[in-house]
């Protein structure tokens, strides 16, 4: 397989088809230029082997390249000891979910005969990162129990199934175009009589909490704060293609909650005084405890790879972002929470949030 990613990069950039011959063996190549990434479709049918898998192309790192494509090509070798193994002809095809702002994020669905003749569907989800090449884990969005509890939530909500049938970590899982986690589980595990796939939005689990608290009591949880900017737009949901409900002034006092990852941006729900709700990019955002005076600004180097921004002082935060090896930052608070020392910082595009002292370094 390195040999055929190697000529496919050689003789594809001009084709959008071309059929190349191993022997018996016939591959059919499309392709197509999709968001951040190209991606090219390899296709091989023949008498045990319905195949259709992606293949990246493109990108500015060739060894990030090489990596995702060795990765997709594991799940790809694994669907054919499988087809060979029963000795029945078996499906595999993709489908993309993201491809922007430095993430793709795709699923391989296998679909083998048993001898019995029974359907068996196995999906496996890939996610990576298009800079490095390296896969993105889940851990990276939740810790295991966050996951646990909001797969459980998410579960009994969506598919009314009960808390026991449910006591299983997916680690297998996608990213869609608004950025939501969405696990995939294999129906068995969860529900005796289910067909196909089970997929559960871990996000809905916060949610679906939120439909059963009142206006009134997510309201008296926001913290007071400002508007930095003029004309800053209020959005329903996090994201830039998203419904427009206002426009809000430079200097509006409002109050601000959590925060969420959407179209590559850090976003704010934002509450007005006449209690307005909307969604407002967290840059344009200013809480009134983080109002110190420039020149008090204390300036810190993150000294870790791949560190996590969370959204509040505690490992099992929601993880807003990654820093950066050598990104310099703005300190504007330090605590001690979870026997665990903590800095709140701000980056040069604005966004806010906690990080694990020991991975910001206060410059001399």
């Amino acid at each position: 397989m390195a040999f055929c990613r190697h000529v496919f990069r050689m003789f594809f950039s001009t084709c959008l088809v071309i059929y190349i011959m191993f022997g018996a063996e016939i591959y059919n190549v499309e392709a197509e230029d999709l968001g951040s990434a190209n991606i090219r479709t390899v296709t091989r049918n023949e008498e045990l082997f319905d195949a259709q898998y992606p293949m990246v192309y493109g990108l500015a790192s060739e060894a990030a390249q090489d990596l995702i494509n060795t990765d997709i090509d594991k799940y790809v070798q694994k669907f054919y000891t499988s087809v060979e193994d029963a000795g029945s002809k078996g499906k595999l095809r993709y489908y993309i979910y993201k491809n922007a702002n430095n993430t793709l994020s795709m699923a391989l669905k296998i679909e083998n005969n048993t001898m019995d003749k029974k359907k068996t569907v196995t999906t496996y989800g890939l996610n990576y990162n298009l800079t490095t090449g390296k896969t993105i884990d889940l851990s990276n969005y939740y810790n295991k129990e966050a996951v646990l509890n909001r797969a459980q939530d998410g579960l009994k909500y969506v598919y009314k199934l009960e808390k026991e049938k449910t006591l299983l970590y997916p680690d297998n899982y996608y990213i869609d175009t608004d950025d939501n986690v969405i696990a995939v589980y294999h129906s068995g595990d969860i529900a005796d009589k289910a067909l196909g796939e089970i997929e559960v939005d871990l996000t809905a689990a916060d949610e679906t909490r939120a439909k059963e608290t009142t206006a009134a009591d997510k309201l008296e949880k926001l913290e007071e704060g400002s508007i930095v900017g003029t004309e800053v737009r209020l959005r329903a949901q996090p994201g830039l293609n998203t419904k427009i409900l206002g426009v809000l002034q430079d200097g509006e006092l409002v109050r601000l909650g959590k925060q969420q990852m959407a179209d590559g941006l850090s976003w704010t729900y934002v509450a007005r005084k006449n209690n307005d709700v909307g969604w407002v990019a967290t840059q344009y955002c200013k809480r009134t405890s983080e109002s110190f005076p420039a020149n008090n600004a204390e300036k810190c180097l993150i000294t870790g790879e791949d560190v996590r921004m969370r959204s509040e002082p505690n490992v099992n935060a929601d993880v807003l972002d990654l820093f950066v090896k050598g990104e310099n930052v703005e300190l504007l608070d330090k605590v001690n929470a979870n026997d665990r020392d903590w800095c709140k910082v701000k980056r040069n595009n604005g966004n806010i949030g906690w990080v694990a002292a020991e991975y910001c370094q206060t410059e001399k």
